[in-house]
């Protein structure tokens, strides 16, 4: 199909032929659009971003992305469906298309505000800092999850510095730091300990996900567990081994270690 692609730049009746067959079934759609391979057929592939198919939309994306030029590309942004675009965003950032990425989000920061803390995460550092109070206002888990993701430091420094700026609990940011823990425990461990130390000044350790935090950070979240009266939804029994030894009778009579003779023996046998 590729081949048939490129001789069909310049042969009518191939192209279309391959024109035919992008209004067939699916098989017939599909070949269509492979061929775009050797033809770059644009408009073929822009017609394909909105198939009824989920595998042929797909494959019109990675088509887009190889051969579009700037402005087509952000038209193609604009023309599919919302729930698409991340899809879309992440193959451009795959293909380093960052211009591309910066002007679609410049866009949408004017155009429709409220929809940007989707896609805010796709922007460089210094985009994402200067619209970060979007998601602040206006952002699912999910969003601050991505965040974390693809600016770990950004978003672990503004939750925080929102944690140390409330003076009561706040449900709504509760939820962000839970959120964005996973991410950020992976990416940056000791600015996810001291996101959660700010956030504990209002919100019972309770409603703090530690439990991630365990496997990187052991004994700090054990003395954090430890000097807290209210009850952590999180245990110790995986990282034991390594915890300092002057913790364990405390996290033992506190029931964070159950069955500590289990593994006191393993622990022993070697």
């Amino acid at each position: 199909m590729v081949q048939i692609g490129r001789q069909s730049r310049d042969n009518k009746a191939l192209a279309s032929t391959l024109h035919q067959l992008a209004q067939g079934d699916f098989y017939q759609r599909c070949l269509s659009l492979q061929s775009c391979y050797g033809s770059q057929n644009i408009e073929l592939i822009n017609q394909s971003l909105s198939d009824s198919s989920c595998r042929i939309r797909s494959l019109a994306l990675g088509l887009i992305v190889l051969f579009g030029d700037d402005n087509q590309l952000i038209a193609g942004l604009e023309a599919i469906p919302t729930k698409q675009r991340s899809h879309f965003l992440k193959k451009l950032l795959k293909k380093r298309r960052y211009t591309v990425i910066e002007r679609y989000l410049t866009n949408l920061a004017i155009a429709n505000p409220e929809e940007l803390s989707k896609f805010l995460s796709f922007g460089d550092a210094e985009f994402v800092t200067s619209h970060i109070e979007v998601l602040l206002h206006r952002s699912s888990n999910d969003d601050w999850l991505r965040l974390a993701r693809y600016h770990p430091t950004i978003t672990a420094n503004t939750l925080q510095q929102q944690a140390e700026a409330i003076t009561e609990f706040d449900r709504r940011l509760s939820y962000y730091v839970n959120a964005a823990l996973p991410e950020l425990v992976e990416r940056c461990p000791k600015q996810a300990l001291n996101l959660c130390r700010a956030l504990l000044r209002t919100t019972s350790i309770s409603q703090i996900n530690l439990q991630v935090l365990v496997s990187k950070c052991w004994n700090e979240v054990a003395e954090m567990v430890l000097q807290s009266e209210d009850r952590a939804n999180c245990d110790f029994h995986k990282v034991a081994p390594k915890l300092d030894w002057h913790l364990l009778p405390a996290l033992i009579e506190k029931g964070y270690l159950q069955n500590p003779y289990l593994w006191l023996c393993r622990e022993n046998s070697f």
